[in-house]
């Protein structure tokens, strides 16, 4: 018995060499929350930060809250929101009045401004300013945007590949997306924006085509 609480006296002892020491040299903070993927959030003085292992800091205690979103972090300014990575990068600055994505792949972020929706890549890289009115996250390639209630898709790059016309529109599966023309027009169109079967109802088109009838997420 007494070996083992011996052991844990040291274990103490040694966490408090290595991180304690080196959070004290760098800086005095009112809270420091435990490490993750090497970063600790930190605040001082009623503001957020990063910092890592050794107790260097990598992002200054400058926002008004930090938080985990995935593999990476929103910081907020105010009601301002943007992203960091875990060594302090700056994705997007606190400038959106709205930012997320799919926490499972974040490879695009959506953005917002005002009424407008647009995207940017895990880069940081503006693939659409905000300019729609609705934007999805991408499927094969594609995301479902809307302007002006229609509904259109547009490709990684930002460029408009099927503008929008449709009543409603979801992501596509297969090469193939469900899109609704008109009250009792519902379609099936490929890549290009091509008709490849048309109906009258969804159910004739989940018969039709099985591989829609999960993957289909209706906008509109």
């Amino acid at each position: 018995m007494k070996t083992r609480q011996m052991l844990v006296v040291c274990l103490l002892l040694l966490i408090v060499l290595i991180f304690g020491a080196g959070y004290a040299s760098q800086l005095e903070a009112d809270r420091i929350y435990a490490l993750r993927k090497g970063v600790a959030i930190f605040e001082k003085n009623h503001l957020w930060g990063l910092m890592d292992s050794a107790g260097n800091i990598v992002l200054p205690a400058q926002y008004s809250e930090i938080s985990w979103y995935g593999k990476v972090l929103r910081i907020s300014k105010g009601k301002l929101a943007g992203i960091v990575d875990s060594t302090g990068r700056v994705i997007a600055e606190a400038e959106w009045d709205e930012i997320y994505g799919s926490i499972t792949d974040q490879t695009t972020y959506t953005v917002k401004r005002g009424n407008k929706y647009g995207l940017i890549s895990e880069s940081g890289y503006i693939i659409s300013e905000p300019q729609w009115d609705h934007i999805r996250s991408f499927q094969e390639g594609y995301a479902v945007v809307q302007r002006d209630r229609l509904y259109g898709y547009i490709d990684t790059s930002g460029r408009v590949m099927i503008e929008p016309q449709y009543v409603s529109a979801a992501s596509f599966s297969e090469g193939l997306a469900c899109v609704q023309v008109d009250d009792n027009v519902y379609q099936v169109i490929d890549h290009k924006g091509e008709v490849v079967f048309t109906a009258s109802d969804y159910v004739a088109v989940r018969t039709a085509w099985p591989c829609l009838a999960m993957a289909s997420r209706w906008v509109g």
